[in-house]
């Protein structure tokens, strides 16, 4: 509970510290910050692997959006399947097209 002290203290100018708090973010976060989607923890693992950075976030390869197509969920999914034990076996459901 910072912020009624810091508002006691020196007022409306509270503002200012979290602005400039929430302002170091975007260079942190642009700089330290790793594109994760669509990629598999153990592949977040390996990248982080084969090419440590301190500033992960300037690697091309770590930055990177992986788009996976409707085939890769499918072999995804199947191969879920067969490594849960329980699931003996699936059923596909096609989507009504629009």
């Amino acid at each position: 509970m910072v912020t009624p002290i810091g508002l006691n203290s020196i007022g409306g100018h509270y503002f200012w510290i979290w602005a400039i708090i929430c302002a170091t973010f975007v260079p942190l976060t642009w700089f330290f910050g790793v594109e994760t989607a669509g990629r598999s923890l153990e592949q977040i693992d390996q990248m982080f692997y084969e090419e440590p950075r301190i500033l992960m976030g300037l690697n091309p390869n770590a930055t990177r959006v992986i788009r996976m197509t409707q085939e890769d969920e499918e072999n995804r999914f199947k191969a879920f399947a067969k490594l849960d034990g329980k699931a003996e076996r699936y059923e596909e459901v096609e989507t009504a097209s629009k």
